[in-house]
């Protein structure tokens, strides 16, 4: 599947039954409104958890109660803010959609942590999945359908070979082996965050065996294949694909096929400060 080069601000296409092409930085669009999203389309959103004063208080006021005291645990100032700062424009992401106000909206977890919006059920409900590292927050938006999403930071001094060995399938640890030594971090990251998407996608985490399931390094989107082969027959219907998010970091998304459109966004939090102001 060649990567595709869409004009500025307008949803990427997909083959049929697949999915979109190589996604580029310079595709995330600022949006003040949250656009229709269709039956068959994931939109991600891209947020800066660097943040002024205003915009950490606006996203602080939409915390449930159990939010804000998870926020007051943080050992450290910069955790807590931009544990907060993703949650807020979460809520702010998710009222878009469903025309609520931020503070009122309610989560559901399953046996495993995955949260679901309380009252969203049925074929066309509002689905979801964030995730944040050093600076970053991604946000996975379908409708209906299961979607996983996962950022992490490059980090050189990481040990992702000797993790690589403990969790990774054969396939993808003698992939990893073969690279050039300098080129074997960003690789596992490459790999983590793909698989990570996948089993958060699954709902299923960490207790879902990395190693039952490979992954592909490639740029495009890429079939989960089962190890060993045939024994998950339902994960080839998985699809995982990277995304560009910035230089010092590696992202990805997964999602059941048939995907037709992709749209990225970049949160602007301007809406959220203005209307958190007046409520």
């Amino acid at each position: 599947m060649s990567p595709q080069t869409p004009e500025r601000g307008e949803p990427v296409t997909a083959e049929p039954g697949g999915a979109a092409g190589d996604m580029r930085r310079e595709e995330w669009e600022p949006c003040m409104e949250a656009p229709r999203l269709g039956a068959d389309e994931i939109q991600l959103w891209r947020v800066s958890l660097d943040q002024p004063a205003e915009v950490y208080r606006a996203c602080f006021g939409t915390l449930t109660p159990d939010e804000s005291e998870r926020a007051r645990r943080f050992c450290f100032d910069r955790h807590r803010r931009q544990f907060v700062i993703a949650r807020g424009a979460l809520r702010s992401v998710l009222s878009q959609y469903l025309d609520r106000p931020p503070s009122q909206l309610r989560f559901v977890y399953s046996a495993f942590g995955k949260p679901e919006i309380e009252g969203e059920e049925g074929r066309e409900c509002l689905r979801f999945n964030l995730s944040h590292a050093e600076g970053v927050a991604l946000i996975a938006l379908t409708r209906g359908k299961d979607v996983g999403v996962d950022v992490e930071v490059v980090r050189e001094e990481f040990p992702g070979m000797e993790i690589a060995g403990d969790f990774f399938s054969a396939r993808e640890v003698e992939a990893l082996w073969s690279l050039p030594e300098e080129a074997r971090t960003a690789a596992f990251f490459l790999y983590w965050t793909r698989k990570e998407a996948y089993i958060k996608a699954l709902g299923e985490g960490l207790s879902h065996p990395l190693r039952q399931f490979s992954v592909s390094l490639g740029n495009g989107a890429s079939s989960v294949l089962a190890e060993p082969e045939g024994v998950a027959p339902q994960a080839s219907l998985w699809i995982v694909k990277g995304l560009s998010v910035g230089e010092r970091y590696a992202a990805a998304v997964a999602f059941r096929v048939p995907v037709t459109n992709f749209r990225f966004w970049q949160w602007d939090p301007t809406l959220l400060v203005k209307r958190t102001a007046f409520s």
